[in-house]
């Protein structure tokens, strides 16, 4: 299956997304048509999700969060059910890897769960399934994983935070802290600003927009080009250039960093102003903006970072 089931799960995500924008139920139900095709074939084959695909199954596991969304749309309990398969198939007996709600409750760093994390502990990938343990945790109301994840990003900002603001050392977790320079993907950012908007939507604790926000002006904008066009491969904190992006499986405008870049501004801005559990209107980041929630209107000015003085009109 290698890269296939990965391909598949955006594809079947971005069905979910256009079917909730549009109210299209036909786009739904192909969603979840190709979720029902995808369980069926690995049962028929008797293959278990953690053995598909590269990096220890990391990202075909990565399904769990469209997976949720297609279980809160439809409410079809099969689909919650292969959820929980997936999540069992983080902490089994013997601690094969990459078991990581086991692995979170132990002392070590990410880098050192197993050896050579280079071939297995893939950053973008791992945080895209912490993404969809934080939603699990709150469909099935355990509280645990949620707590689980917490300590896996706290490993991380202890061992893999980097140069620029973001995780890992061009896209793998192998103690990247320790590196006098870096090389960083911006899958990488969108995702650790992704699991850090996450955390802070479940938490409420300000920690996690600033990690996101630090992320956002550094590494994240240092990878897009002034004019929008493309981007970068990697972020550089040494050398003379980034690594421009390449063309991608024979597509020309097709290259992943530079497909998740939209996802980040969307992130970072549907971040800035939100509510609270009890309703109160949160304003989160700083910059320029304007926007509404269907009751205020929410204008910011200032000139954030670089203006000493920040505005916000209600």
């Amino acid at each position: 299956f290698c890269w296939n089931l990965w391909g598949r799960k955006y594809t079947m995500w971005a069905l979910l997304e256009i079917a909730r924008v549009a109210d299209a139920l036909d786009l739904r139900e192909a969603a979840a048509r190709m979720m029902d095709q995808w369980i069926a074939q690995l049962r028929e084959r008797n293959v278990r999700i953690e053995n598909t695909g590269y990096f220890v199954g990391l990202p075909s596991m990565s399904v769990l969060k469209p997976l949720l969304l297609l279980y809160e749309a439809t409410g079809r309990r099969r689909y919650l059910d292969y959820a929980d398969e997936i999540v069992a198939a983080w902490e089994r007996e013997g601690n094969p890897a990459p078991n990581l709600l086991s692995n979170a409750l132990g002392d070590r760093p990410v880098h050192a769960w197993y050896p050579n994390p280079g071939r297995w502990a893939k950053a973008y990938e791992m945080m895209s399934c912490l993404e969809g343990l934080v939603a699990y945790a709150a469909v099935k109301d355990r509280p645990q994983v949620r707590d689980a994840v917490v300590r896996i990003v706290s490993k991380l900002e202890a061992a893999e935070l980097n140069g620029v603001g973001s995780v890992g050392f061009f896209d793998h977790f192998t103690h990247a802290s320790v590196f006098p320079n870096v090389t960083t993907e911006p899958c990488d950012v969108t995702h650790w600003i992704r699991v850090n908007r996450e955390l802070y939507r479940a938490t409420g604790e300000a920690h996690y927009l600033d990690t996101l926000e630090f992320a956002f002006y550094n590494a994240f904008l240092a990878g897009v080009y002034r004019d929008g066009r493309w981007g970068a491969h990697a972020v550089r904190s040494h050398g003379s250039r980034h690594r421009a992006a390449p063309h991608q499986v024979g597509m020309r405008f097709h290259q992943c960093c530079i497909d998740n870049m939209p996802r980040t501004f969307v992130d970072f801005a549907a971040t800035a102003v939100d509510r609270t559990a009890d309703g109160t209107l949160s304003v989160n980041l700083y910059s320029d903006a304007t926007g509404s929630d269907g009751a205020e209107k929410v204008v910011i000015t200032g000139g954030y970072p670089f203006g000493d003085t920040v505005t916000v009109k209600v």
